[in-house]
């Protein structure tokens, strides 16, 4: 169950993403949280892991997407940290839970996350 500051949160970072990049929602997205695509460089470490560098796809303040060289688990969890950029904004740091991971080619794998929380 998500407390209301973890929903404050989330709907913080969808505003700002809306702000940010003007996302017009189109009909056929079913999505709630609109998704922002980007391909920027992260982190990823697994509880009880090792960091790992990722590169985050697509962000939504629900979820995201991110490819990897390492293996991934499903329904491992860990903390995500995507730095910020120059310009105002903030480094993303959230708890998240792999729901999905998926082969790109021999040497790369994308995996799905839900964000749990966010610091």
């Amino acid at each position: 169950m998500l407390t209301k500051s973890c929903t404050k949160s989330f709907e913080a970072v969808n505003r700002r993403i809306n702000m940010m990049f003007n996302i017009s929602r189109q009909y056929d997205e079913k999505r709630n949280f609109p998704r922002m695509r980007i391909n920027a460089k992260a982190s990823f470490t697994p509880y009880g892991g090792t960091e790992q560098a990722v590169t985050c796809l697509d962000l939504s303040s629900a979820g995201l997407l991110f490819e990897t060289a390492d293996d991934m688990e499903v329904g491992s969890t860990g903390i995500f940290v995507l730095e910020a950029g120059p310009g105002p904004s903030e480094t993303l740091v959230a708890h998240i839970k792999i729901v999905r991971v998926e082969a790109e080619d021999e040497r790369f794998h994308q995996a799905g996350a839900e964000i749990l929380a966010m610091k």
